[in-house]
Protein backbone atom coordinates (compact mmCIF):
# COMPACT_ATOMS: atom_id res chain seq x y z
CA UNK A 1 0.00 0.00 0.00
CA UNK A 2 1.42 3.42 -0.93
CA UNK A 3 2.25 6.55 1.27
CA UNK A 4 -0.85 8.07 -0.01
CA UNK A 5 -3.22 5.53 0.30
CA UNK A 6 -2.08 4.91 4.11
CA UNK A 7 -2.46 8.66 4.77
CA UNK A 8 -5.99 8.34 3.67
CA UNK A 9 -7.09 5.27 5.54
CA UNK A 10 -5.56 7.23 8.35
CA UNK A 11 -7.69 10.32 8.01
CA UNK A 12 -10.75 8.46 7.93
CA UNK A 13 -9.88 6.60 11.08
CA UNK A 14 -9.25 9.61 12.51
CA UNK A 15 -12.22 10.98 11.44
CA UNK A 16 -14.27 8.13 13.19
CA UNK A 17 -11.86 8.09 16.15
CA UNK A 18 -12.47 11.86 16.65
CA UNK A 19 -16.39 10.77 17.21
CA UNK A 20 -16.19 8.21 18.98
CA UNK A 21 -14.36 9.89 21.86
CA UNK A 22 -16.45 12.72 21.39
CA UNK A 23 -19.74 10.57 22.08
CA UNK A 24 -18.39 8.71 24.23
CA UNK A 25 -16.94 11.80 26.54
CA UNK A 26 -21.03 13.03 26.08
CA UNK A 27 -22.16 10.13 27.50
CA UNK A 28 -19.95 9.92 30.19
CA UNK A 29 -20.76 13.81 31.26
CA UNK A 30 -24.17 13.09 31.00
CA UNK A 31 -24.07 9.55 33.22
CA UNK A 32 -21.35 11.58 35.48
CA UNK A 33 -19.06 8.48 34.69
CA UNK A 34 -15.46 9.06 36.16
CA UNK A 35 -14.10 6.20 34.45
CA UNK A 36 -15.44 4.82 31.10
CA UNK A 37 -13.08 2.75 29.48
CA UNK A 38 -14.72 3.40 26.30
CA UNK A 39 -13.99 6.43 25.76
CA UNK A 40 -10.62 5.98 27.38
CA UNK A 41 -9.80 3.31 24.97
CA UNK A 42 -11.07 5.90 22.13
CA UNK A 43 -8.60 8.95 23.21
CA UNK A 44 -5.89 5.78 23.06
CA UNK A 45 -6.88 5.41 19.54
CA UNK A 46 -7.10 8.83 18.55
CA UNK A 47 -2.97 9.66 19.84
CA UNK A 48 -1.99 6.65 18.11
CA UNK A 49 -3.70 7.55 15.09
CA UNK A 50 -2.39 11.30 14.95
CA UNK A 51 0.50 10.18 15.58
CA UNK A 52 0.67 7.59 12.70
CA UNK A 53 -1.01 10.26 10.45
CA UNK A 54 1.46 12.91 11.21
CA UNK A 55 4.54 10.55 10.52
CA UNK A 56 2.59 9.73 7.11
CA UNK A 57 1.83 13.48 6.02
CA UNK A 58 5.42 14.55 7.14
CA UNK A 59 6.68 14.50 3.46
CA UNK A 60 3.39 16.64 2.99
CA UNK A 61 3.77 19.41 5.70
CA UNK A 62 7.21 20.08 4.84
CA UNK A 63 5.87 20.98 1.37
CA UNK A 64 3.31 23.07 2.96
CA UNK A 65 6.00 25.04 4.84
CA UNK A 66 7.69 26.11 1.81
CA UNK A 67 4.97 27.04 0.27
CA UNK A 68 3.93 29.10 2.97
CA UNK A 69 7.48 30.54 2.69
CA UNK A 70 7.40 30.89 -1.12
CA UNK A 71 3.61 33.11 -0.63
CA UNK A 72 5.69 35.33 1.56
CA UNK A 73 8.79 35.68 -0.57
CA UNK A 74 6.13 36.41 -3.09
CA UNK A 75 3.89 39.06 -1.35
CA UNK A 76 7.10 41.40 -0.91
CA UNK A 77 7.77 40.97 -4.58
CA UNK A 78 6.75 44.47 -6.59
CA UNK A 79 3.43 44.66 -8.15
CA UNK A 80 2.43 42.92 -11.12
CA UNK A 81 3.60 39.19 -9.98
CA UNK A 82 0.86 36.83 -10.25
CA UNK A 83 -0.48 35.39 -6.97
CA UNK A 84 0.27 32.17 -5.88
CA UNK A 85 -3.28 29.75 -6.51
CA UNK A 86 -4.51 28.83 -3.43
CA UNK A 87 -4.92 25.45 -1.96
CA UNK A 88 -8.45 24.63 -0.74
CA UNK A 89 -8.42 20.61 -0.65
CA UNK A 90 -7.49 20.96 3.36
CA UNK A 91 -10.56 23.15 4.28
CA UNK A 92 -12.93 21.08 1.48
CA UNK A 93 -11.79 18.15 3.72
CA UNK A 94 -12.45 20.25 6.93
CA UNK A 95 -15.68 21.22 6.38
CA UNK A 96 -16.74 17.64 5.15
CA UNK A 97 -15.84 16.54 8.47
CA UNK A 98 -17.39 19.36 10.47
CA UNK A 99 -20.75 18.84 7.53
CA UNK A 100 -20.69 14.91 8.57
CA UNK A 101 -20.28 15.13 12.62
CA UNK A 102 -23.30 17.70 12.24
CA UNK A 103 -25.36 15.32 10.62
CA UNK A 104 -24.54 12.31 12.57
CA UNK A 105 -25.68 13.92 15.81
CA UNK A 106 -28.98 15.42 14.09
CA UNK A 107 -29.71 11.24 13.44
CA UNK A 108 -28.61 10.27 16.26
CA UNK A 109 -31.00 13.11 18.33
CA UNK A 110 -33.54 12.41 15.65
CA UNK A 111 -33.34 8.09 16.17
CA UNK A 112 -33.10 8.94 20.10
CA UNK A 113 -36.18 10.54 20.33
CA UNK A 114 -37.47 7.75 18.16
CA UNK A 115 -36.08 5.22 20.51
CA UNK A 116 -37.70 6.78 23.65
CA UNK A 117 -41.01 6.35 22.51
CA UNK A 118 -40.61 2.49 21.30
CA UNK A 119 -39.98 -0.33 23.12
CA UNK A 120 -42.26 0.32 26.02
CA UNK A 121 -43.69 -3.37 26.28
CA UNK A 122 -47.58 -3.42 26.01
CA UNK A 123 -48.40 -5.15 29.46
CA UNK A 124 -46.87 -2.36 31.57
CA UNK A 125 -48.60 0.62 29.39
CA UNK A 126 -51.73 -1.41 29.93
CA UNK A 127 -51.37 -2.23 33.61
CA UNK A 128 -51.37 1.55 34.33
CA UNK A 129 -48.83 1.44 36.99
CA UNK A 130 -47.04 4.84 36.19
CA UNK A 131 -44.33 4.12 38.59
CA UNK A 132 -43.02 0.82 36.46
CA UNK A 133 -43.80 2.86 33.16
CA UNK A 134 -41.22 5.50 33.97
CA UNK A 135 -38.49 3.16 35.40
CA UNK A 136 -38.69 1.54 32.28
CA UNK A 137 -38.49 4.90 30.08
CA UNK A 138 -35.71 5.88 32.44
CA UNK A 139 -33.20 3.19 31.36
CA UNK A 140 -29.69 4.21 30.52
CA UNK A 141 -28.24 4.03 27.65
CA UNK A 142 -25.39 5.11 25.13
CA UNK A 143 -27.26 6.77 22.88
CA UNK A 144 -29.64 8.10 24.78
CA UNK A 145 -26.53 9.47 27.02
CA UNK A 146 -25.20 10.88 23.72
CA UNK A 147 -28.75 12.72 22.81
CA UNK A 148 -29.61 13.98 25.85
CA UNK A 149 -25.85 15.40 26.27
CA UNK A 150 -26.76 18.20 23.67
CA UNK A 151 -29.31 19.77 25.73
CA UNK A 152 -28.34 23.51 26.76
CA UNK A 153 -26.79 23.38 30.18
CA UNK A 154 -28.69 25.51 32.44
CA UNK A 155 -27.72 24.86 36.32
CA UNK A 156 -29.42 26.44 38.80
CA UNK A 157 -28.73 28.09 41.65
CA UNK A 158 -27.33 25.32 44.53
CA UNK A 159 -29.29 27.17 47.62
CA UNK A 160 -32.56 28.66 48.15
CA UNK A 161 -32.77 31.89 49.63
CA UNK A 162 -35.80 33.86 51.43
CA UNK A 163 -34.63 37.39 50.72
CA UNK A 164 -37.65 38.91 52.95
CA UNK A 165 -37.59 35.89 55.62
CA UNK A 166 -36.78 36.12 59.38
CA UNK A 167 -33.73 34.36 59.94
CA UNK A 168 -33.30 32.25 63.24
CA UNK A 169 -29.50 31.06 63.72
CA UNK A 170 -29.03 27.55 64.95
CA UNK A 171 -26.20 26.13 67.42
CA UNK A 172 -23.22 24.66 66.22
CA UNK A 173 -23.69 21.32 66.10
CA UNK A 174 -22.68 19.77 69.64
CA UNK A 175 -21.21 16.49 70.55
CA UNK A 176 -24.43 14.80 72.42
CA UNK A 177 -24.17 12.22 69.76
CA UNK A 178 -21.92 9.84 71.19
CA UNK A 179 -23.25 6.39 70.50
CA UNK A 180 -21.28 4.22 68.24
CA UNK A 181 -22.73 3.69 64.55
CA UNK A 182 -23.12 -0.42 65.46
CA UNK A 183 -25.14 0.38 68.30
CA UNK A 184 -27.70 3.19 67.00
CA UNK A 185 -28.23 0.98 63.58
CA UNK A 186 -28.93 -1.85 65.97
CA UNK A 187 -31.54 0.26 68.13
CA UNK A 188 -33.12 2.30 64.93
CA UNK A 189 -36.85 2.21 65.11
CA UNK A 190 -39.68 3.59 63.72
CA UNK A 191 -41.35 5.33 67.34
CA UNK A 192 -44.12 6.49 66.72
CA UNK A 193 -44.82 7.36 70.36
CA UNK A 194 -44.31 11.21 71.38
CA UNK A 195 -44.50 12.83 74.94
CA UNK A 196 -45.19 16.64 75.65
CA UNK A 197 -41.38 16.91 76.50
CA UNK A 198 -39.92 19.85 74.14
CA UNK A 199 -36.87 19.26 71.69
CA UNK A 200 -34.15 21.56 72.99
CA UNK A 201 -33.18 24.50 70.13
CA UNK A 202 -29.26 22.54 70.25
CA UNK A 203 -31.13 19.21 69.75
CA UNK A 204 -32.94 20.51 66.49
CA UNK A 205 -29.44 21.89 65.10
CA UNK A 206 -27.83 18.73 66.10
CA UNK A 207 -30.28 16.66 63.86
CA UNK A 208 -30.72 19.17 60.91
CA UNK A 209 -26.57 19.42 60.43
CA UNK A 210 -25.99 15.52 60.71
CA UNK A 211 -28.34 14.60 58.85
CA UNK A 212 -28.66 17.38 55.96
CA UNK A 213 -25.65 19.91 56.74
CA UNK A 214 -22.38 21.29 55.38
CA UNK A 215 -19.74 18.99 57.01
CA UNK A 216 -16.93 19.83 55.01
CA UNK A 217 -15.80 23.37 53.09
CA UNK A 218 -12.42 22.39 51.83
CA UNK A 219 -13.70 21.47 48.35
CA UNK A 220 -13.23 25.11 47.06
CA UNK A 221 -15.92 23.43 44.02
CA UNK A 222 -18.66 23.12 46.40
CA UNK A 223 -19.14 21.90 49.81
CA UNK A 224 -19.63 17.97 50.94
CA UNK A 225 -22.63 17.35 52.96
CA UNK A 226 -24.05 15.06 54.99
CA UNK A 227 -24.88 12.53 52.36
CA UNK A 228 -23.88 11.31 49.33
CA UNK A 229 -25.96 13.45 46.22
CA UNK A 230 -25.76 12.69 42.23
CA UNK A 231 -23.41 14.90 40.39
CA UNK A 232 -23.06 16.74 44.29
CA UNK A 233 -26.06 18.91 42.92
CA UNK A 234 -28.06 18.53 46.27
CA UNK A 235 -31.89 19.00 44.95
CA UNK A 236 -33.30 18.63 48.29
CA UNK A 237 -34.45 20.79 50.64
CA UNK A 238 -35.67 20.98 53.99
CA UNK A 239 -38.55 22.49 55.83
CA UNK A 240 -38.73 21.94 59.71
CA UNK A 241 -42.48 22.17 60.72
CA UNK A 242 -42.11 23.28 64.45
CA UNK A 243 -44.20 22.15 67.23
CA UNK A 244 -42.04 22.16 70.43
CA UNK A 245 -38.82 23.29 70.62
CA UNK A 246 -37.71 25.55 73.05
CA UNK A 247 -36.61 29.08 72.15
CA UNK A 248 -38.23 28.78 68.80
CA UNK A 249 -41.83 29.58 67.80
CA UNK A 250 -44.39 27.40 66.35
CA UNK A 251 -43.91 27.91 62.55
CA UNK A 252 -42.32 26.62 59.53
CA UNK A 253 -39.07 26.98 58.63
CA UNK A 254 -36.66 26.39 55.59
CA UNK A 255 -33.52 25.36 56.53
CA UNK A 256 -30.07 26.65 54.89
CA UNK A 257 -27.40 24.31 55.17
CA UNK A 258 -24.85 27.21 53.59
CA UNK A 259 -25.20 29.30 57.17
CA UNK A 260 -26.62 26.54 59.39
CA UNK A 261 -29.73 28.69 59.82
CA UNK A 262 -33.38 28.36 59.56
CA UNK A 263 -35.77 30.87 57.73
CA UNK A 264 -39.92 31.28 58.15
CA UNK A 265 -41.59 30.61 55.67
CA UNK A 266 -45.03 30.08 57.26
CA UNK A 267 -45.72 32.01 60.66
CA UNK A 268 -47.74 30.39 63.20
CA UNK A 269 -48.43 26.92 64.49
CA UNK A 270 -48.75 24.37 61.63
CA UNK A 271 -49.15 20.92 63.56
CA UNK A 272 -53.05 20.68 63.08
CA UNK A 273 -52.50 21.35 59.31
CA UNK A 274 -49.30 19.49 58.67
CA UNK A 275 -51.55 16.46 60.71
CA UNK A 276 -54.55 16.62 58.19
CA UNK A 277 -52.17 16.18 54.97
CA UNK A 278 -50.36 13.38 56.59
CA UNK A 279 -53.55 11.42 56.53
CA UNK A 280 -54.66 12.53 60.48
CA UNK A 281 -51.80 10.41 61.68
CA UNK A 282 -51.74 11.70 65.24
CA UNK A 283 -47.70 11.82 65.66
CA UNK A 284 -47.08 14.49 63.06
CA UNK A 285 -49.26 16.92 66.04
CA UNK A 286 -47.09 15.20 69.00
CA UNK A 287 -43.98 15.56 67.61
CA UNK A 288 -41.54 18.20 68.50
CA UNK A 289 -40.49 18.62 65.10
CA UNK A 290 -41.58 17.68 61.61
CA UNK A 291 -39.14 17.49 58.35
CA UNK A 292 -40.56 17.35 55.54
CA UNK A 293 -37.73 16.75 52.04
CA UNK A 294 -38.98 18.53 49.30
CA UNK A 295 -36.92 17.91 45.68
CA UNK A 296 -36.28 20.66 43.51
CA UNK A 297 -35.98 18.82 40.42
CA UNK A 298 -34.14 21.59 38.04
CA UNK A 299 -31.20 21.66 39.92
CA UNK A 300 -31.17 17.93 39.12
CA UNK A 301 -32.52 17.45 35.89
CA UNK A 302 -30.44 19.55 33.85
CA UNK A 303 -28.06 17.14 34.04
CA UNK A 304 -29.36 14.04 34.77
CA UNK A 305 -32.68 13.89 32.75
CA UNK A 306 -34.95 10.99 33.03
CA UNK A 307 -33.22 9.70 35.19
CA UNK A 308 -33.37 12.65 37.55
CA UNK A 309 -36.29 11.77 39.15
CA UNK A 310 -34.95 8.83 40.40
CA UNK A 311 -31.56 10.13 41.96
CA UNK A 312 -33.71 12.58 44.09
CA UNK A 313 -35.57 9.67 45.58
CA UNK A 314 -32.22 7.96 46.56
CA UNK A 315 -31.01 10.94 47.81
CA UNK A 316 -34.29 11.49 50.03
CA UNK A 317 -33.74 8.12 51.01
CA UNK A 318 -30.32 8.83 52.35
CA UNK A 319 -31.44 11.78 54.20
CA UNK A 320 -34.20 9.46 55.94
CA UNK A 321 -31.74 7.12 57.31
CA UNK A 322 -29.36 10.08 58.53
CA UNK A 323 -32.17 11.31 60.32
CA UNK A 324 -33.30 7.68 61.89
CA UNK A 325 -29.45 7.76 63.07
CA UNK A 326 -28.95 10.76 63.97
CA UNK A 327 -32.52 10.86 66.10
CA UNK A 328 -31.58 7.73 67.72
CA UNK A 329 -27.89 8.53 69.04
CA UNK A 330 -29.67 11.69 70.37
CA UNK A 331 -31.97 10.12 72.29
CA UNK A 332 -34.73 11.30 70.02
CA UNK A 333 -37.52 9.30 68.54
CA UNK A 334 -38.43 9.33 65.06
CA UNK A 335 -40.49 8.11 62.12
CA UNK A 336 -40.91 8.56 58.30
CA UNK A 337 -44.01 9.15 56.82
CA UNK A 338 -44.90 8.33 53.12
CA UNK A 339 -48.53 8.60 52.88
CA UNK A 340 -49.41 12.24 52.71
CA UNK A 341 -51.42 14.37 50.33
CA UNK A 342 -48.70 16.25 48.34
CA UNK A 343 -50.82 19.10 47.51
CA UNK A 344 -51.63 19.88 50.92
CA UNK A 345 -48.16 19.62 51.65
CA UNK A 346 -46.52 21.04 49.29
CA UNK A 347 -48.74 24.24 50.26
CA UNK A 348 -48.14 24.50 53.71
CA UNK A 349 -44.24 24.91 53.09
CA UNK A 350 -44.92 27.14 50.31
CA UNK A 351 -43.92 24.89 47.11
CA UNK A 352 -45.40 24.55 43.65
CA UNK A 353 -45.52 21.21 43.41
CA UNK A 354 -43.81 20.78 39.64
CA UNK A 355 -40.27 22.27 40.08
CA UNK A 356 -40.22 21.49 44.06
CA UNK A 357 -42.63 18.98 45.83
CA UNK A 358 -42.47 17.26 48.79
CA UNK A 359 -41.18 13.59 48.49
CA UNK A 360 -40.72 12.61 51.87
CA UNK A 361 -41.88 13.33 55.54
CA UNK A 362 -40.77 12.57 59.00
CA UNK A 363 -41.18 13.25 62.72
CA UNK A 364 -38.58 13.82 65.18
CA UNK A 365 -39.06 14.51 68.98
CA UNK A 366 -38.62 12.84 72.59
CA UNK A 367 -39.95 9.31 72.77
CA UNK A 368 -43.55 8.99 75.01
CA UNK A 369 -41.86 5.59 76.98
CA UNK A 370 -38.55 8.48 77.86
CA UNK A 371 -41.03 10.21 79.39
Amino acid sequence: MTRRRLLTLTSVLLIVAVAVAGATGQIAAAFDINRFGIHRYAAYTLLALAAVHVVLAWPDLMAMVRHWAQIGRRRRTPPGVPPTARVPAGRRFALGAAMGFAAGAAAATAFGSLQRRSGVPDEVAEAGDLGVLYHRWSRPTYLGGLVKSFAPILEPPLYKSYPAGAVFALPSAGEAARMPLHQAIRRRRSRRGFSDRSMTLQELADVLFLAVGETDHTDRSRPFRAFPSSGALFPTETYVGVHAVEGLAPAIYHYQPQTHALVRVRAGGQSAPLMRAALDQGMVAEAGAVIVLASYFDRVGWKYKDRAYRYALIEAGHIGQNLYLVAEALGLSCCAIGAFFDDDVNALVGIDGVREAAVYMAVVGHSASAA
